[in-house]
């Protein structure tokens, strides 16, 4: 009954912390289009399809049973407390950059590159919270599938999206975009 009882409760918390993740379209609308290239708008639907595929066939292996990591609470909560991180991660990022947030990967010359908070050592965290949010969503799920479509859909997609980005504000600010970038790493932490 105890045991139950937890998992109605981590269900619930899981819910909570999707709701507030799903918020932020309605909180951090864009600003104007960008117009931007094909090419650019085409990596935003490959993220998108990238995340719904791993986070369905995670469902879909949970609920199958099949290649799942054993259930328990441990897993569970590892896997909110990552999806949370994520969530928490990707609002900072967001209200770091403020007017300057946008969906779409949009340049304006005249304005500086944003150096504080999770900026001050990431290149992308919007894209790291990404990665931690869906990674987070597999460990709730315990799917390995889940795990492993994040590797081969997930980081492709949003290693692409960053190659875009950065090609475009390299030619929009050069050097002072290269100096910065000099200072942080691009996705992960101390490794990448």
């Amino acid at each position: 009954m105890e045991q139950r009882r937890s998992g109605v409760i981590l269900d619930i918390a899981f819910f909570v912390i999707t709701a507030i993740w799903l918020l932020e379209f309605v909180f951090f609308r864009d600003r104007k289009p960008s117009g931007g290239t094909k090419r650019e708008k085409r990596s935003f639907y490959w993220i998108v399809a990238a995340l719904v595929f791993t986070i369905g066939a995670s469902v879909m292996s949970r609920e199958a049973s099949f290649l799942v990591f054993p259930e328990t609470t441990g897993m569970h909560l590892t896997g909110l407390v990552v999806y949370a991180l994520g969530v928490a991660l990707r609002y900072w990022g967001i209200l770091e950059l403020g007017k300057m947030f946008s969906r779409d990967v949009a340049v304006e010359s005249s304005v500086d590159l944003v150096s504080s908070g999770p900026y001050r050592k990431l290149r992308h965290p919007l894209y790291t919270a990404i990665l931690l949010c869906v990674t987070g969503i597999c460990l709730f799920m315990g799917s390995i599938i889940g795990l492993l479509s994040i590797a081969v859909t997930v980081v492709p997609a949003l290693l692409a999206r960053m190659i875009i980005e950065e090609r475009m504000l390299a030619g929009e600010l050069g050097n002072g975009y290269k100096s910065w970038c000099q200072k942080r790493y691009r996705f992960i932490p101390y490794l990448y």
